[in-house]
């Protein structure tokens, strides 16, 4: 491009600028506004591939249902950002064609007087037009942002996951009372806990389960047990003489041990069980953060972004805050992670800074949380309601025009229903024989509503021994970009039948056809 300074352009080259900004022909300023308004909104009448980026995108969008996370910003904030580039191109180009007549009215090639005034005319219709066009897609556009799997999951990246919840446990029904006897079958003992290791025998080779034993069954008299490596697992699969094996077999690094069950007196069948086991123990991370996460909003920042983090074995939910400003700008630069604290959670209270899961306390709610109309979202936090963990939201009301945010009227926001209630109690979401989500080669799906719980539990016995509690939570961070204001977040399940899936976080996005009816280019260019 070339670089000119004031005196260096000839007449000729201003004047051939401006024939070439307002003549009517192809590659015009005037011709290209023109194409870029129809390509925005279609042709009168158009239908099919001729219908306008607006009703081709929210076309598209209306068939992908709830499927679509690729964007990094919600649809309806994707047409916004698209009306807004548009309505600026056409804003320049019509101080462009301006300039350009007075151009050729002050090298007297005429008065053009008419021609502005029809400029001006037809722009302030265009612009009307495209902002209606624009404020009614999004109306019914999703406002909702939220993360497709990753190609590659990695465990404290890309998602975190709560261990040993519940976990299946081979014991002896001899351990599993105090009077060391066999008369009872495995079927017996639905909660039990251990009370010793008769005779040293394969209960020495193994962790102890220190707390409470649930739901025992027998599978067979005797059996090859495979030990994992991983510090999470007990077992990496379970081989039955009777052909049945429990997990994925395959190579154990550690070498198998035979289990055998015995008679004792020829008349009591002391049989090995497998149960499932409910032990706090340092192998076990089952809490999370009952702290708010809070937006610096004295100093006029909002929350911008969220994900899942995990410390000291507790689970938090981080936030990204921003500065805003007038209008609903969010200043990228400010933007930043707040630091969380971490804490241990022997030094600390349970109820009041964590939530500890437990065999009757491992329900989480999945609801999507909405701020009324003029506030944002400035910060988040759990809370317990009876056996449930809960989500709450804070909302602080915003002026948009001056983009001040007024603290001392913020309020928390949640949804009180439980599945104990009369009237349209809470559903569950079911996880059907669940695998380790993290070998699914599909793509997870939403699979839950608003106003539903998902209980966290053991994967299937048949395809993880009960090795693993899912569903895992997805980590990766979810923040709209560019960076926008928020009027409520969400908590949902994602997954594929036959799989733990991932617990997620999910925002929404303020509604911009608010901020669209303030910044509307239809009123008068004078």
């Amino acid at each position: 491009m070339a670089h000119y300074t004031k005196g260096q352009i000839e007449r000729h080259t201003l004047e051939d600028l401006a024939h070439s900004v307002v003549s009517h022909g192809h590659g015009s300023v005037r011709s290209k506004l023109a194409s870029l308004h129809h390509a925005l909104l279609g042709q009168p009448a158009a239908k099919g591939l001729d219908a306008g980026l607006l009703d081709l995108f929210r076309k598209a969008v209306k068939e992908s249902g709830s499927k679509v996370c690729a964007l990094e910003q919600s649809p309806q904030q994707l047409i916004y950002n698209l009306y807004n580039v548009v309505a600026l191109a056409e804003l320049r180009g019509y101080a462009l064609m301006q300039f350009s007549w007075m151009i050729l009215k002050q090298y007297e090639k005429g008065n053009f007087t008419r021609e502005a005034e029809l400029l001006q005319a037809k722009t302030e219709l265009r612009s009307a037009e495209k902002a209606a066009a624009a404020s009614e897609a999004m109306k019914t556009a999703s406002r909702f942002v939220w993360r497709c799997d990753p190609k590659q999951h990695v465990e404290n990246e890309t998602y975190v996951q709560l261990t040993e919840l519940l976990q299946g446990y081979v014991q002896n029904e001899v351990d599993l009372n105090p009077k060391a006897s066999c008369g009872e079958n495995c079927a017996y003992y639905t909660y039990a806990k251990v009370h010793g290791c008769y005779h040293n025998q394969y209960c020495s080779k193994q962790r102890k389960c220190a707390g409470r034993v649930f739901d025992c069954q027998f599978v067979d008299s005797d059996s090859w047990i495979c030990p994992s490596e991983q510090p999470s697992r007990r077992y990496d699969y379970i081989e039955f003489e009777n052909g049945r094996v429990l997990g994925r077999p395959g190579h154990c690094s550690r070498g198998t041990t035979k289990v055998d069950s015995w008679w004792r007196w020829l008349f009591w069948h002391c049989s090995y069980c497998f149960c499932t086991c409910d032990d706090d123990g340092p192998n076990s991370d089952r809490y999370f953060s009952l702290r708010p996460s809070l937006a610096n909003v004295s100093a006029g920042y909002a929350v911008i972004g969220m994900r899942f983090v995990k410390l000291k074995r507790v689970v938090h939910v981080q936030i990204r805050q921003a500065r805003v400003g007038p209008r609903g700008v969010v200043e990228a630069a400010s933007a930043e992670w707040l630091p969380l604290e971490a804490f241990d959670v022997a030094a600390t209270a349970p109820g009041r800074d964590y939530h500890k899961m437990d065999y009757e306390q491992r329900a989480m709610d999945l609801d999507d949380l909405t701020a009324p109309p003029g506030y944002v979202l400035t910060g988040v936090r759990f809370r317990r309601i009876g056996t449930h963990l809960n989500p709450e939201i804070l909302a602080t009301p915003m002026d948009m025009a001056a983009g001040t945010l007024n603290a001392d009227a913020s309020l928390w926001i949640g949804n009180d229903n439980t599945d104990a209630a009369v009237d349209e109690p809470r559903t569950g979401v079911p996880l059907t024989l669940p695998d380790v989500p993290t070998r699914s080669v599909a793509l997870s799906e939403p699979d839950s509503q608003h106003d539903q719980f998902v209980t966290f539990t053991h994967t299937d016995v048949s395809k993880d021994a009960a090795q693993t509690t899912v569903p895992f939570l997805d980590a990766q961070p979810v923040a709209p970009e560019p960076p926008a204001l928020l009027s409520g977040a969400g908590i949902y399940h994602k997954g594929r039948r036959g799989y733990g899936g991932f617990v997620g976080l999910r925002l929404i996005t303020y509604d911009f056809s608010d901020l669209l009816g303030a910044n509307r280019t239809d009123a008068p260019l004078n």
